[in-house]
């Protein structure tokens, strides 16, 4: 009898070890801008910090310049907020959107040191002299490292910072800037490893539409009905991501239902990450990917 109750305590335990396995492979780990938490936003030192924390995907946003590069920024313009002028000093800007990137060459933009200013929202955040880098610069940070280290090349979750409020005053037409991104993904041979979000539909469609084979992510705070992003998109999205706060164990239940993966943002708190991890989302997004790792 004793043997019996052993045997089944170990097939018990192996299959409790064997589920926790399988959820680690399955939960899709991004950082969100990097590590915002831990380092400076949208910077390559935070991707690399990233990438040694084990992230699955690497979360960023792009912006366009004036002279047409790709350029990895939350904002179409220079935060004062996070950033220090071309010789280190405080911005102090009558408006916060005045020193327009759409405006401005990559050359301008990277004067601007986006790393070494205190950040009262992350006080733990690590202070580095770095600049807003280029798409382009971010894909050879990320392979050469993951090379020089035997480490698989994570993938990048891309948002296109497109919406109709910023057309041609803080960025191009929707389908110019989906082209612009496109061609940086495949002209550094990243198809694979790319996943372009937006809250844009028109982006989406227009991806969906003309490149049919790109993992797309559609972004919203406000949409908690399943049916409303059908609506919405014309289509299903690989990936829904939705805020945090919206999200239900409806919402997921539906989402799985239809095949979509569904990864909220941007979920800091332990509590609220083992909580979303429990009704089975498929991914956090987090300023802290650290958080997450240590669960598993």
């Amino acid at each position: 009898m004793k043997h019996h109750k052993s045997v089944c305590l170990i097939i018990i335990l192996l299959s409790f070890v064997l589920q926790t396995m399988a959820q680690k492979k399955s939960i899709d780990l991004e950082g969100h801008r990097g590590c915002r938490g831990l380092m400076p936003e949208n910077s390559i030192p935070g991707f690399i910090k990233a990438v040694q924390i084990g992230v699955n995907t690497l979360e960023m946003d792009v912006v366009i310049s004036q002279d047409k590069k790709v350029v990895v920024s939350h904002e179409p313009w220079i935060n004062a907020e996070i950033c220090l002028d071309m010789n280190g000093n405080k911005l102090n800007l009558p408006k916060e959107n005045q020193l327009n990137i759409y405006q401005m060459t990559y050359e301008e933009i990277s004067k601007y040191d986006c790393g070494s200013k205190h950040y009262e929202r992350f006080p733990a955040q690590q202070k580095i002299n770095t600049c807003k880098p280029l798409l382009i610069a971010v894909f050879d940070s990320v392979k050469s490292y993951c090379k020089k280290h035997s480490l698989s090349i994570p993938n990048l979750n891309i948002e296109i910072k497109s919406d109709t409020a910023y057309d041609f005053i803080f960025a191009p037409a929707p389908d110019e800037f989906c082209e612009l991104v496109l061609k940086e993904v495949a002209n550094n041979g990243m198809q694979t490893h790319c996943i372009i979000q937006s809250f844009d539909v028109r982006v989406l469609k227009y991806i969906h539409q003309k490149y049919p084979k790109v993992k797309l992510s559609f972004l919203s705070e406000e949409i908690r009905d399943f049916n409303r992003i059908i609506e919405a998109l014309g289509f299903l999205p690989a990936i829904f991501s939705p805020d945090k706060v919206i999200v239900t164990k409806d919402l997921i239940a539906a989402c799985h239902a239809a095949n979509v993966e569904i990864i909220p943002w941007t979920v800091n708190d332990e509590q609220e990450i083992k909580t979303l991890l429990s009704w089975g989302v498929d991914g956090i997004i987090s300023d802290f990917p650290d958080k997450i790792a240590k669960l598993f």
